[in-house]
C-alpha cells in the first residue's frame, strides 16, 4: 500500500494506483470553535411609500369658543371678543352680543377688580348681572358697594370682566 490515500466516489485510491479499496467513514470528531463574524453587507435600496392609512372618525364640538370683554372703573373697554359695553350710570352696565345668541339660557361668568379703599382698607364690591334684562342679544351688569349692613349697596364704578361660553 502506498503513503497516501484520496478519497474519491466512497472508494480509497492510492497515489501510485496500484490499490483501490472500498472506505468506510470513521466516527465524526468535536466541531471545530466558531470563526469570527464577516463584515455587514452593503445596504439595500430603500423601497416605495406605502399608501396613506384611512382618516380617523372627527371628535366631538366642544367649548372651544366664548364671548369675553374687561372694562376699566371709568368704563373703557380693555380688551374685548365677541361683546361691546356701555356704561348707562354710575355701576350699572349693558353688555351686548356681536352676534345674538339662539336663546336666552346662556351661562355668564363675572369677576370684578379688588378695590382698595383711600384709607388702604379693602372695600366688598358684588357684581351681578340682572336676570329680568337677559334676552338673546344684551344683558345688564351691575356693581355695588356693599356696607356690611341690611341696606341694598351703592352702585359704583369698578373694573369688571365677563366671560359667555358659546354652547
Amino acid at each position: 500500500m502506498s503513503k497516501f490515500h484520496v478519497k474519491q466516489n466512497n472508494y480509497l485510491n492510492c497515489c501510485d494506483k496500484k490499490c483501490i479499496n472500498k472506505c468506510e467513514d470513521g466516527p465524526r470528531g468535536k466541531q471545530g470553535p466558531v470563526g469570527p463574524t464577516g463584515p455587514t453587507g452593503e445596504q439595500g435600496v430603500t423601497g416605495p411609500t406605502g399608501p396613506a392609512g384611512i382618516t380617523g372618525a372627527t371628535g366631538p364640538q366642544g367649548i372651544a369658543v366664548f364671548d369675553t370683554i374687561r372694562v376699566a372703573a371709568n368704563g373703557d373697554v380693555i380688551s374685548l371678543n365677541g361683546l361691546t359695553c356701555t356704561r348707562n350710570s354710575q355701576g350699572l352696565y349693558t353688555i351686548r352680543f356681536d352676534t345674538p345668541r339662539n336663546n336666552n339660557t346662556y351661562p355668564i361668568l363675572l369677576t370684578t377688580e379688588l378695590h382698595i379703599g383711600d384709607a388702604g382698607g379693602a372695600d366688598d364690591y358684588l357684581i351681578s348681572y340682572i336676570t329680568s334684562t337677559i334676552n338673546t342679544d344684551s344683558f345688564q351688569v351691575c356693581i355695588r358697594e356693599q356696607d356690611n349692613g341690611g341696606s341694598a349697596g351703592t352702585l359704583v364704578d369698578n373694573g369688571f370682566c365677563v366671560l359667555v361660553p358659546k354652547i
